[in-house]
């Protein structure tokens, strides 16, 4: 009996000197390290008073495009003069030399311009579109040129029409 109280004694002596080493080797550590990297935030400047469809006589409802490189167009309803102002909106965007960016105008439901002397006259603009931008941000910047579509209703009242559009620049 006594043989058998030492092996007894010896296995868990054996026991517990293994659960001690099987319990350093499972605990580790490590200092690791943590970075960031600070870059140029995206900037959108308006370059020219924006979008302006210029002077336009209605005889029915018709549509007036312009389109980004500035070139102006009428449907039947709709006249166009010269003279108004007429412009595509040109647009300047910065950011940190060559991070990829995406460009978002209204969507198809266009945005309301109203008439600035009643405020009850109202005209949509739709089918924004943009040319002169790559999608990659520069220090220096790049030039975005924006065009759409006025809708003018048959009996339009006569006036100054405003709004504002968003365009909204992130990075990707």
């Amino acid at each position: 009996m006594i043989r058998n109280n030492k092996f007894l004694i010896a296995a868990g002596a054996a026991a517990l000197s293994a659960g001690i080493y099987t319990s350093a080797v499972s605990a580790a550590s490590v200092t690791a390290n943590a970075s960031a990297r600070v870059i140029q935030g995206l900037t959108i400047s308006e370059d020219n008073g924006g979008l302006n469809f210029g002077d336009v006589s209605e005889s029915g409802a018709g549509t007036v495009v312009m389109t980004p490189g500035g070139a102006r167009s009428a449907t039947a309803g709709a006249d166009i003069l010269a003279g108004g102002g007429e412009q595509a909106g040109q647009y300047t965007i910065t950011g940190a030399d060559g991070k990829a960016y995406t460009l978002t105008l209204p969507g198809p439901l266009g945005i309301v311009i109203t008439e600035t002397v009643g405020n009850v006259a109202t005209m949509t603009v739709t089918n924004f579109q943009q040319t002169g931008s790559t999608g990659i941000a520069s220090a220096a910047g790049e030039t975005m040129n924006v065009g759409a579509t006025l809708n003018i209703g048959a009996g339009q009242l006569v006036g100054t029409y405003q709004g504002t559009y968003p365009i909204t620049v992130n990075y990707n």
